[in-house]
């Protein structure tokens, strides 16, 4: 039985670690807790889109969800973000009919809102308004609907 030293054993574990390390801080994956005020009526569904880029923003979300009305507020945690910056479109699907209701003017009857803090008065919320960071540790984030 050949006998291993022991001064060979810490390069060589090194060595596999150093990949491990050199990973970028992205592929590690984030819980987003998601806290939706302002509920006002129970029955429906929350319906959530998740955008990861400017280029993308209330075109083609990274995850769609749908959550339960059933309370004010309604928290729900979005699992396997990667950090990074986001912006969330959603609404309250009264009807449950999977869109954003609106009237003839194209102004929605369905309560929507955006994450951030700012406001837009004469449209959806931009990606800068709306925009915030996923850390590597999570992220916590609130979304009042419109009344």
């Amino acid at each position: 039985m050949k006998r291993i030293r022991s001064k060979h054993l810490i390069p060589r574990a090194l060595l596999l670690a150093a990949p491990i390390a050199a990973l970028p801080t992205a592929a590690w994956s984030s819980d987003l807790e998601l806290k939706v005020e302002n509920v006002k009526s129970p029955g429906g569904d929350i319906r959530i889109a998740v955008y990861g880029s400017p280029a993308d923003y209330r075109k083609s979300a990274v995850r769609e969800i749908k959550a339960a009305a059933a309370g004010d507020p309604v928290s729900i945690r979005i699992a396997g973000l990667p950090a990074g910056d986001y912006a969330i479109a959603l609404f309250h699907d009264r009807n449950g009919n999977e869109k954003l209701d609106s009237n003839l003017m194209g102004i929605p009857t369905e309560p929507y809102g955006f994450s951030g803090t700012q406001r837009n008065l004469m449209g959806p919320a931009t990606w800068e308004q709306a925009k915030f960071s996923v850390a590597p540790d999570g992220a916590a984030v609130t979304v009042k609907l419109s009344d």
